[in-house]
């Protein structure tokens, strides 16, 4: 009797959330449901809401939901820019996309910014509690290469931003991706150290909270140490509080000069 009492949650989440997927080919496709419908806090009327069909892997279409944001007037829309891509954390919001689109920010990094939005019960590496949902951060580059031929993206300037779910996202992207991003700025994320030698290719700017439990800080600190150690373009800066995707402490102007310095080396 213990043992159902104990499995009955477990076998309620399964079957609620298994349920809004479909199966092809032996994987588990999720319907387009967004995780949440306001992933901005402060800046959402600045951005547009967007969506793009893109191929999916498997000579199918995948409509991706976004927000896109031009931080330049529209006279200067002829000339290419870089892109910031955010990637949101398990709750839906993209806290780097409220400062990058600040005013200030702007006009001394005038860029694209991207906030894809990933449905719910994914994640962009594929590793959260529901571990059949396929990796969402492919179908993130899809859709870059299809906006890159909608307008004039400096293709070697495109970087990704995450914290949380998004900082996993960033090392998955290191690992996956460093032919397409120029940086990455990973942000209470963590990943398993032998893939460390496979990440040393992304310039990577790691940052966590000392007092974080939810990813806990030894993790990513030990994750930041082994890229460097195989060789790795680095830079890690710890802070005194918890698990606080929303600080201002992550979002500073050394971070953006940091980042907006890196190019693409092909």
């Amino acid at each position: 009797m213990l043992f159902l009492c104990v499995l009955s949650p477990v076998f309620y989440i399964y079957f609620k959330y298994s349920s809004q997927y479909e199966r092809r080919d032996g994987v588990l496709y999720q319907d387009v449901i967004p995780r949440n419908a306001e992933p901005l806090r402060k800046a959402g009327a600045r951005f547009s809401r967007k969506s793009l069909y893109v191929p999916d892997g498997m000579q199918k279409k995948r409509e991706m939901n976004f927000l896109w944001f031009e931080s330049f007037s529209k006279e200067r829309a002829s000339e290419t820019y870089p892109l910031v891509v955010v990637l949101h954390g398990s709750t839906g919001y993209s806290y780097a996309a409220d400062y990058l689109s600040e005013y200030d920010i702007t006009q001394q990094y005038p860029a694209y910014i991207l906030v894809p939005m990933a449905p719910a019960y994914t994640s962009w590496s594929g590793r959260s509690l529901f571990s059949w949902a396929p990796p969402e951060l492919p179908h993130v580059v899809s859709l870059i290469n299809a906006l890159s031929e909608r307008y004039p993206i400096d293709k070697k300037r495109i970087y990704v931003i995450g914290c949380s779910m998004g900082g996993y996202g960033v090392f998955y992207a290191a690992k996956e991706y460093s032919d397409i991003f120029a940086a990455g700025v990973s942000i209470s994320g963590a990943w398993d150290e032998e893939d460390a030698k496979n990440m040393r290719g992304l310039p990577l700017y790691i940052m966590a909270g000392k007092r974080d439990k939810a990813v806990p800080y030894e993790r990513t600190a030990k994750m930041a140490e082994a890229i460097a150690g195989y060789g790795g373009d680095v830079q890690f800066s710890a802070f005194n509080m918890g698990h606080n995707c929303p600080s201002s402490h992550y979002y500073t102007r050394a971070v953006w000069r940091w980042m907006f310095s890196k190019t693409l080396n092909e």
